[in-house]
């Protein structure tokens, strides 16, 4: 008999008891699903975690805080220190990537191996899951990537992580994982490739109803950029027409103006269009 990952690791009920057993009966139910969502039903995980608690019944009530130095320490002698280098260098730039086709590990890595390892890794449990889907997609536990992305910090220079997190949200957006793609530009500081994103997605995004969506992803640029482009403040309308409509007549009010300086026709119309729907 074959006993995997799926039948191994703890539902929320089992993780709920062994916390009880370890002596913490009094953890919330909210408590208990980010610290299981946090480490997928991995028993030793959950060990470990408590491990590195200093005054356990406080920190475990936010588990932002908790210590993964224990765990850090488990990946690094468990796992990372065993691989060869080449296989190190392949889990460090893969880890910014939440989750990845072979296609998309190659594209990054310049591998042409990335379904040997990632297949590899998989069946030999490390910490690697192949997801249930048409395609072959595979992501990293959550832990072990977070181990896998401090682990680059050292040993990548600042210049070499921003590439990577640049050449990552390429590859992601390329595949169509699109609110990846914009967070590792934000991570990598690129506005510019931000707002591309952003204004390509718009018109589909409004038309589906994803307008808070969109108004998030907007939120991340800074203000000075988003006053300076007009095309960003009228889908910004776009995205506010629906709740609040006074703000969303500011947003076309003042794109329409810089359309009309840049002397686009389209837009101001656009944008005085905007204003008068915000007015109905």
């Amino acid at each position: 008999a074959l006993i995997g990952w799926d039948e191994l690791r703890f539902t929320l009920d089992e993780a709920r008891e062994f916390l009880k057993n370890k002596g913490h009966p009094e953890v919330t139910e909210e408590v208990l699903k980010r610290l299981h969502s946090r480490t997928e039903g991995w028993a030793a995980g959950m060990v470990l975690l408590l491990e590195g608690l200093e005054d356990k019944g406080i920190a475990l009530a936010v588990p932002e805080k908790l210590k993964l130095e224990e765990v850090f320490n488990y990946f690094a002698k468990e796992i990372f220190e065993q691989c060869e280098i080449e296989m190190q260098d392949f889990l460090l730039e893969t880890s910014f990537l939440p989750k990845m086709t072979p296609h998309m590990a190659d594209a990054l890595t310049g591998s042409s191996t990335a379904h040997h390892i990632l297949s590899e890794l998989n069946q030999k449990n490390f910490f690697t899951q192949q997801q249930a889907s048409e395609s072959e997609v595979y992501q990293y536990h959550p832990l072990f990537r977070d181990f896998m992305r401090a682990q680059a910090q050292e040993s990548f220079s600042s210049q070499c992580i921003l590439d990577l997190k640049r050449n990552a949200a390429t590859v992601l957006e390329a595949e169509g994982y699109i609110e990846d793609a914009i967070e590792l530009f934000c991570d990598a500081r690129e506005w510019n490739e931000v707002a591309r994103v952003i204004l390509q997605q718009a018109p589909a995004m409004v038309a589906q109803g994803r307008g808070q969506t969109l108004e998030g992803w907007i939120g991340f640029l800074p203000p000075n950029m988003v006053d300076q482009n007009s095309w960003l403040l009228y889908w910004m309308g776009a995205c506010r027409l629906a709740f609040s409509p006074h703000k969303s007549y500011e947003c076309f009010e003042r794109a329409a103006a810089l359309f009309e300086t840049q002397k686009n026709g389209e837009g101001t119309f656009l944008s005085l269009s905007g204003m008068s729907e915000a007015i109905l």
